[in-house]
């Protein structure tokens, strides 16, 4: 495994202060470029996907899967010269909270990982067509697949791909990501979106509202609301009823044929990378929200008008995205933070920072929910008061949003824990 980019850098300083975050100057972040990936000699000609895991940031490309554990200062190639995987280009990684089995998505096959990347063996999944995306919901592991233009659609399994069964209800289409936060199963692909109530044994057109989407490629969840994202140009839709009715987000923004090819959510900022050329203020080619997607700017920055072709983010929520023309990867570990209402607060989160146990002066009998920057909920709790204390002490340090619900107040705070 070759080290293969060392950059030296200064990582921004922890935010102390996060319960109301004030409008901030946009110029003040910086993306950085951290040149381009290499193994053997060769370097990366195209990035499939970014994915941040606890245990890493992952990049698929054409020269295989890379890892950085340390927010993109060092990378090591796992698979490109590393027995069954060698030479192989990887779409999709996928790390199984069971038993942290990385698998891995291919050509044609799902190979996995039982040592952490040390090794890889080939799973019962072969011969199929391009693997897009792995998930797991409940017992049954999850697989979608498909070629650009070709037919497609998903898999399940039981026992970790040694055996498998195609999935029943989708079009012979093309399917790429899944969604699996909330005890929720959903899956974007070809004309729109699809769920499944039986951990991918079926499918069925999920809600309304998608018939309009062309490819839907990826999902974000922030707060209450779920993003996909549509590539072949109907822009960004969102549902605010875990999928019953879908709409656009923004049709002023997102207007025209508007390819969305990627996004993520880093510190409760909504990333998304577009073609630049089919959407409104096309010399945005990164367009972010800190309000939940009420209103976008531009996340260039720094960056010079390109094409940026994916994005991604580590749990501490630095971003990265890549410009495969330029052959360059971007790291932005300075972004803004979601943008709070200062005049709208009613309630207050203390102390906050905190080391793990937090009040809310003044609740009477809210529903609270813990979300992670990922907009991963971690926690739920009924009739909570002001004499209630919420332990967050089994949490990493780290930023995190607070959702409270009472008769009167629908209100998130940010709290950091250190």
């Amino acid at each position: 495994m070759d080290i293969i980019t060392k950059i030296s850098c200064s990582i921004a300083s922890a935010v102390t202060a996060v319960l109301m975050c004030l409008p901030f100057n946009v110029q003040s972040q910086t993306w950085e470029d951290l040149g381009n990936l290499s193994v053997g000699g060769n370097e990366v000609g195209f990035v499939d996907s970014i994915e941040g895991h606890t245990t890493g940031l992952y990049i698929c490309s054409d020269l295989g899967v890379f890892r950085t554990t340390d927010t993109g200062n060092t990378f090591s190639n796992l698979t490109y010269e590393n027995g069954a995987t060698t030479g192989l280009r990887f779409y999709c990684v996928f790390i199984d909270p069971e038993d942290n089995t990385i698998y891995i998505g291919g050509d044609s096959a799902i190979y996995k990982s039982t040592n952490n990347g040390g090794s890889w063996t080939v799973t019962g999944l072969t011969g199929s067509q391009k693997i897009n995306g792995i998930a797991r919901s409940n017992g049954n592991l999850v697989a979608s697949y498909g070629d650009t233009f070709g037919s497609g659609g998903a898999y399940y399994s039981a026992d970790g791909f040694a055996t498998f069964t195609q999935s029943s209800g989708l079009p012979d289409l093309r399917m790429i990501g899944f969604y699996t936060q909330d005890n929720l199963l959903f899956l974007a692909g070809e004309d729109g979106v699809y769920g499944s109530t039986d951990d991918g044994v079926s499918w069925a057109v999920q809600g309304t509202g998608t018939e309009d989407i062309s490819t839907g490629v990826t999902f974000i969840k922030n707060q209450t609301t779920i993003f996909v994202a549509d590539r072949d140009g109907s822009g960004l839709y969102k549902t605010e009823d875990q999928g019953a009715t879908w709409f656009e987000t923004d049709p002023v923004t997102f207007d025209g044929f508007c390819q969305v090819f990627d996004m993520v959510l880093a510190n409760g900022v909504i990333y998304v990378v577009t073609d630049g050329t089919g959407c409104a203020n096309n010399t945005e080619t990164i367009k972010i929200s800190t309000d939940n997607g009420v209103s976008w700017s531009s996340g260039m920055f720094n960056l010079s008008l390109a094409y940026y072709a994916k994005l991604g983010a580590t749990v501490e929520g630095c971003v990265f995205t890549y410009a495969p023309f330029e052959d360059k990867l971007y790291r932005l570990c300075d972004g803004p933070l979601e943008v709070v209402d200062n005049t709208a607060a009613k309630i207050v989160a203390v102390p906050n920072p905190t080391n793990g146990s937090i009040q809310f002066p003044g609740l009477q009998d809210a529903d609270v929910e813990v979300y992670d920057v990922q907009g991963k909920r971690l926690m739920n709790k009924q009739h909570v008061n002001a004499q209630t204390t919420l332990n967050l002490e089994e949490l990493q340090n780290g930023i995190y949003f607070i959702h409270i619900q009472e008769d009167t107040i629908n209100q998130t705070i940010k709290i950091l824990k250190q």
